[in-house]
């Protein structure tokens, strides 16, 4: 039994009854002894990384000092409904092929320093097969994976195995003081009995293309109708400008050898959409008893209701591309041995029967007022109330061919006059060609200069106004920029392409002393792990 096999059994212990994961409180000598030996052990800290030691002890006297405040800032939601995330995304294991686990922090605000320190154990051996270390700057979004060849472990006829994160992040006191916050998540899996893997097969319904069978996408419209969409939900918006989350869940398990009986909802269980970079929406809890379970012999199926009971602002869907869904569920047979199904979109494959990979999401909105006129190929000017499916227009890089009219109902709209008198009504999220690139009708400002079809314009007129009508949009054989009304303006899918600013975070050209210190010490263990490995 190698030491990290012993260090996880510690952690394991140490675990709230029925949880798989735990915050650390380094006021505590257990907490404080895992952290330091997930940086490498506290003498190293003290002789070599003295900015990271120094941050360390100044955690410790905050914990202690103020046992209430130590948790503020965990789980936290930003304005636009979005979670933070960290958590273990996949543990698979294929018998010809590898064993693989993944673990990602999704954070609705971006953290000085961000690491994961990541390891997989055979609990059938007592050792650790395999692990890494991650880490970025600046950043929201970290992910880390590993992947050991299956021929490599021994070949038993129980295969049982262990994945185990601990993720670190710096945040700050009330007086701008860094401060090193920790989490660590567990998650084991018994992937073989006898000579079979205990799932034989997840056969998922929705959300999968149903209009494009061979489509590498997921398209649902939100408050909109159209013909090249696979799912649609009207009137999602309530009287706060808080988007509903609707989004279709169902399938099925079909187990070998083994017969369902419930889906465990307090262990383990996952069911969010994910935006890259922003934080995750989760399905609310309150909507379990919604769902409809049935099982039959080895079969066990399930459809979740599509309101999840869960909010998101306006601002959230104006980048509502590349959506990751994910579930993770714990079936529990009739034997009383539980196992993980995990269900994503993505591009991540895998020949564990455990693990399904499904099509990313792209959730799509924003239109024109009525009474916008575009300028079709021949040159000439059509309302696009009027527009159909296969009418010519004009776009940026050609000639464009509508391929369908996408409609919907607004209560309001944005007005956006230019000092040459011409005026549109559009979208919050509608993106208009600009001399400093394309920008959301949202974030336009009185100094913003924009590109027209016959020059550039300055805005004279911008403010919010009562529409209560039907929306118009086109969506083109390919994402291009029409000119409506003489404004250069996004198709359907080019609107809803564009990330707004605010969302991106810029990385700072110039590191802190700490961060330099975990470049180094993380690419250090790193290149340990490796060495141990080989």
């Amino acid at each position: 039994m190698d030491r990290d096999f012993e260090r996880m059994q510690k952690i394991s212990a140490a675990m709230p009854k029925g949880r798989n994961s735990m915050w650390h409180d380094l006021s505590q000598d257990f907490d404080y002894q895992l952290v330091t030996e997930h940086l490498g052990g506290e003498k190293l800290l003290r002789d070599k990384y003295h900015h990271l030691y120094k941050i360390l002890q100044h955690t410790c006297q905050v914990d202690r000092a103020n046992p209430e405040g130590r948790i503020k800032g965990y789980g936290s939601t930003g304005e636009s409904g979005f979670e933070d995330s960290m958590d273990i995304r996949t543990l698979n294991f294929d018998p010809s092929t590898t064993l693989q686990t993944s673990s990602c922090a999704d954070l609705v605000e971006p953290k000085k320093t961000l690491t994961i320190e990541g390891s997989v154990f055979d609990i059938q051996t007592g050792r650790c097969v395999d692990g890494y270390n991650v880490y970025d700057h600046d950043s929201s979004y970290l992910m880390g994976d590993t992947s050991f060849p299956s021929k490599e472990l021994i070949q038993e006829r129980e295969r049982h195995f262990k994945a185990q994160s601990t993720f670190c992040w710096i945040d700050h006191d009330e007086e701008g003081k860094a401060l090193l916050r920790s989490k660590t998540v567990q998650e084991d899996a018994i992937k073989i009995i006898g000579s079979s893997s205990i799932v034989r097969e997840i056969i998922p319904y929705a959300p999968i293309p149903k209009n494009h069978s061979e489509a590498n996408k997921v398209i649902i419209y939100y408050n909109r109708n159209g013909a090249d969409c696979d799912y649609q939900y009207e009137n999602v918006v309530d009287r706060n400008g808080r988007v509903e989350v609707r989004m279709p869940f169902s399938g099925k398990v079909i187990l070998d050898n083994f017969e369902p009986v419930f889906v465990d909802k307090n262990h383990d269980f996952q069911l969010y959409i994910e935006n890259k970079g922003n934080g995750v929406a989760n399905f609310n809890m309150s909507q379990w008893n919604n769902i409809k379970w049935a099982v039959s012999g080895h079969e066990l199926s399930w459809t979740f209701p599509d309101f999840w009971n869960t909010t998101l602002s306006r601002g959230a869907f104006a980048h509502a591309l590349n959506i990751t869904f994910y579930c993770r569920m714990r079936v529990v047979t009739k034997t009383g041995i539980s196992v993980p199904l995990t269900i994503q979109s993505g591009n991540e494959t895998h020949r564990d029967p455990s693990f399904k990979d499904l099509k990313f999401i792209d959730i799509y909105w924003g239109c024109f007022a009525k009474g916008t006129f575009i300028t079709m190929a021949d040159g000439t000017q059509k309302e696009i109330s009027q527009i159909t499916a296969g009418d010519k227009v004009i776009g940026q890089r050609g000639i464009r061919t509508v391929k369908d009219v996408v409609t919907g109902q607004e209560e309001k709209l944005i007005l956006i006059g230019t000092s040459r008198g011409k005026t549109i009504r559009i979208t919050r999220e509608h993106p208009l060609e600009s001399t400093s690139g394309y920008v959301k009708a949202c974030d336009l400002t009185a100094a913003t200069i924009l590109k027209m079809d016959d020059g550039t314009d300055s805005i004279e007129g911008l403010y919010e106004t009562e529409y209560h009508d039907t929306v118009f949009n086109l969506k083109l054989d390919e994402p291009d920029y029409i000119i409506a009304n003489g404004y250069i303006a996004g198709d359907f899918d080019s609107q809803n392409s564009l990330r707004r600013a605010r969302y991106k975070s810029a990385k700072s050209l110039k590191q802190e002393p700490f961060q330099e210190e975990i470049t180094d010490l993380f690419t250090s263990l790193q290149n340990e792990k490796e060495a141990r490995r080989g």
